[in-house]
């Protein structure tokens, strides 16, 4: 059973990736396009006024304008999943990935902190007690209840509402021991940053990870399954 899931969940991560890898083609191809449409608007005009035509009256601001959003627009829809990771200067790995949301901070604020939106991407059964001390419950089978054994607790350490969500994240048996016998510092840092009134940046930061073999196998693990997690996110929009 365990072998099904595993190969379920590659062969899911493998389409994705395609897909993301297509609508980034696409992308590039139509901005293409636009900056070839604004060099040949600015062309026809041109020779257009060459002509002393009266009857023509171009603003040319108000094109450069409406272009600029088109441009905008399509790189707004092309977002992904950026990963920013690093090292401090202690010299610990630190897990970044970073996405851009079409919808205002408060809106976002919400997918992370209501059992109603957090069912829509993250898991689809979860329970949230948004305080300091608080947790996250969820359970990536929805067969399943809370209570049940595989259930995931994510203690909630601090918050700051529309701003930032700090969670311990508490490693499970399938992890390697080492790493679960070491996990006392493993955290996920959630910040969220206004871009303007409909569009927010999503930063998601996980510090703690050790230097050993075990340790880095624990940080991969985060790295696909964060990234896998951002694109749910992300195909609420897209």
């Amino acid at each position: 059973m365990k072998i099904i899931i595993a190969a379920t969940f590659s062969k899911v991560f493998f389409i994705n990736q395609t897909v993301l890898l297509l609508l980034n083609i696409s992308c590039v191809a139509l901005l293409y396009i636009l900056y070839v449409t604004q060099h040949c608007v600015k062309t026809l005009l041109n020779v257009a006024l060459c002509k002393n035509s009266p009857q023509i009256k171009i603003n040319m601001k108000k094109i450069n304008s409406i272009l600029v959003v088109m441009f905008f627009s399509l790189g707004s829809f092309c977002q992904g999943v950026k990963n920013t990771s690093y090292k401090n200067e202690a010299g610990e790995k630190v897990l970044q990935l970073e996405t851009i949301l079409p919808i205002g901070i408060s809106v976002a604020w919400q997918l992370f902190t209501t059992d109603e939106k957090l069912k829509t991407w993250l898991a689809p059964v979860a329970h949230i007690e948004l305080k300091t001390g608080g947790y996250i419950l969820t359970n990536y089978d929805s067969t399943k209840k809370l209570t049940d054994k595989s259930s995931i607790n994510s203690p909630i350490i601090n918050f700051i509402t529309n701003e930032m969500l700090t969670l311990k994240v508490n490693l499970n048996g399938n992890f390697p021991k080492s790493a679960i016998a070491a996990d006392s510092n493993l955290q996920h840092i959630i910040r969220l940053f206004e871009i303007d009134g409909t569009h927010t940046k999503i930063v998601s930061t996980m510090v703690g990870f050790g230097e050993s073999a075990d340790w880095g196998m624990t940080y991969d693990f985060f790295l696909k399954g964060n990234d896998w997690t951002f694109k749910e996110l992300l195909n609420l929009y897209h």
